[in-house]
């Protein structure tokens, strides 16, 4: 995608696992500006409670989190009421 031309593809291919070392660094390692994006929530996070802390990280961080089948999360009214 012309949008995501200097993007990175990272597979974690750790379906039901607990711990997801790729995804874990991947987040340590984004920085303010960056765009993450997840092909679906469910992929993302499990959980509510889960997805809460992950977007508040990041929103934190002014990482933009871009869900393919649902649009951009950030720090705007419409973004915080996804999370």
């Amino acid at each position: 995608m012309k949008q995501y031309a200097n993007a990175e593809i990272i597979i974690e291919s750790y379906s039901g696992a607990k711990e997801r070392p790729i995804f874990n660094q991947l987040l340590s390692r984004l920085q303010e500006g960056d765009i993450l994006v997840v092909t679906k929530l469910d992929r993302f996070c499990r959980t509510t409670k889960e997805r809460r802390g992950y977007i508040d990280n990041l929103i934190s961080k002014n990482v933009k989190i871009y869900i393919l089948n649902m649009g951009l999360i950030e720090n705007t009214p419409m973004g915080r009421f996804i999370k």
